[in-house]
């Protein structure tokens, strides 16, 4: 039975070859809204199609014709084998093919089956339902953002059976389409996928997927999924993002225990390397184009609790939660005719002018708000921050009008702003230590940890050093000298620091 049941899938795809070499190919579907089919074996209106003596898609030696009829209505083998030298249990199947479409817009796949499939469209990976054997036949959808009318995308579709009955089936359709210039809100989820290790070693374990928008999972002291130790475990959570206008986007990322949060393959930000500490935000900002981008977000737990949160607003995208600080971008009045514009990557503010003062919250660059006061010697301002007014260095704000017509508000200035001017900015590649002095014998003052940015006055006269200025996650100012080879510009970590002046 077999055996005959793999001749005629033989005999099947060579009449659909024969067809497709004769240019007949009327009487094939081209389902769901599809402006072509075509697998990079098999050809026109196909899928490329592998059958594996085992469940993790290892050691096929042949592939086969599927048609999309046969796809689109279901292939059931019942509780047979799939074909001749493939067990009736414990077996795994793929189907592969290039997608077009004539309409840009969000397609929403289905598929059904039993016992577990996995999607991948355009290399995302949509729908994620591998877990364990199934009863009967389940239904699961993924969302594909298709940007551009008329491209093609890669399609893989992953199918597992473990015992009992075998089926699987795949359609889509247009659910949100038109124009091509994508989606502002909902869109693909987050995939996911954990390691038993802190260094993202394979074998890889496939967890569930989580809504589209703002990456927010909190394991507590729970595995994050089943195989998983509950520590010393490492996830990564992907993501593509349609951003219509593209430009600048900032990010956020807090995590226990560290998060580094890439944008089509570029570090953004990340925590220090061990622990990215309670509660601290890390920010960054990256260029992105008009269209898609993917956000790749790699989490490590050590021990006991972990969460991890990723927020972003920008590029004309709305799905991502914006900023956790309650700032604006356009549109501020202030009572005093001055507004202030955030000039570095993060900024605390604080409820008196000093930096013995309790954080309130924290502010980023490019963000404005009104200016309400100042203190005495005019180095800390007082904005109004959403609900909050708060205090911050002025150093690092851009004033417009006239910051010295502000009157002077309530509390004393008791740690003024480091003497010089800042004229530069740079990021670490490592975590690098802040020392007294530009020398490797100078008293360690504290460090940097990886991807932060810092402020620049100045470099050593020798040009190996460049004197930094660190603001902590406690708010502590670190001013001191850091090893320049070791930093990069804001625009790319493959891009060294330029010359500065000489300081002392």
């Amino acid at each position: 039975m077999l055996q005959r049941r793999s001749h005629y899938i033989l005999i099947a795809a060579f009449c659909v070859l024969a067809l497709v070499a004769t240019g007949s190919t009327a009487w094939l579907a081209t389902p769901s809204q599809a402006l072509a089919q075509q697998g990079p074996i098999c050809g026109i209106g196909l899928w490329d199609t592998q059958y594996y003596n085992n469940t993790v898609f290892s050691g096929a030696t042949q592939t086969f014709c599927t048609t999309s009829n046969q796809l689109n209505l279901g292939l059931n083998w019942g509780a047979a084998g799939p074909i001749a030298g493939v067990g009736p249990d414990n077996w795994s199947a793929s189907f592969v093919t290039n997608l077009s479409f004539a309409t840009a817009g969000t397609y929403r796949f289905t598929t059904t089956y039993q016992d577990g499939v996995r999607l991948y469209v355009n290399g995302q990976l949509i729908i994620n339902a591998i877990t364990t054997d199934v009863a009967t036949s389940q239904t699961t959808t993924g969302d594909f953002f298709y940007s551009l009318a008329g491209s093609t995308v890669p399609v893989r579709l992953e199918y597992v059976n473990f015992t009992g009955n075998a089926n699987v089936s795949l359609n889509w359709s247009l659910v949100q389409g038109g124009g091509g210039t994508g989606q502002t809100g909902g869109g693909n989820p987050w995939t996911t996928e954990y390691f038993n290790n802190r260094t993202f070693t394979p074998p890889s374990i496939i967890g569930a997927t989580f809504p589209a928008g703002p990456l927010a999972v909190d394991f507590g002291f729970n595995a994050p999924a089943p195989g998983v130790a509950a520590d010393n475990w490492s996830g990564r959570y992907t993501r593509v993002v349609n951003f219509p206008t593209g430009g600048v986007v900032n990010f956020e990322a807090r995590a226990d225990d560290t998060v580094t949060v890439y944008v089509n393959g570029t570090p953004v930000t990340a925590s220090a390397p061990y622990f990215a500490g309670e509660g601290v935000v890390y920010r960054g900002s990256i260029t992105v184009p008009a269209g898609l981008s993917t956000i790749v977000v790699e989490h490590t737990d050590i021990v006991a609790q972990a969460y991890v949160y990723v927020s972003w607003s920008g590029g004309g995208d709305t799905s991502g939660g914006g900023s956790t600080s309650g700032g604006g971008t356009t549109g501020v009045t202030s009572p005093t005719g001055v507004t202030a514009t955030v000039n570095t990557s993060v900024l605390n503010v604080r409820d008196a002018p000093s930096l013995s003062g309790q954080r309130l919250t924290q502010i980023r660059r490019n963000e404005v708000y009104a200016v309400l006061g100042k203190n005495s010697a005019g180095t800390w301002a007082l904005l109004q921050v959403g609900d909050i007014q708060g205090w911050s260095f002025a150093q690092y704000l851009t004033f417009s009008g006239d910051f010295n017509s502000v009157p002077v508000a309530d509390g004393s200035d008791q740690t003024p702003a480091p003497s010089g001017d800042i004229i530069g900015q740079g990021r670490p590649v490592g975590n690098m230590r802040v020392r007294e002095c530009p020398s490797f014998s100078c008293k360690n003052l504290g460090f940097v940890p990886w991807g932060d940015t810092v402020g620049i006055y100045g470099q050593s006269a020798d040009g190996r050093w460049i004197k930094i200025q660190y603001v902590t996650a406690s708010g502590e100012v670190l001013v001191g000298w850091s090893y320049k080879i070791w930093y990069r510009t804001l625009n790319s970590l493959e891009e060294p620091l330029p010359q500065f002046p000489v300081v002392n």
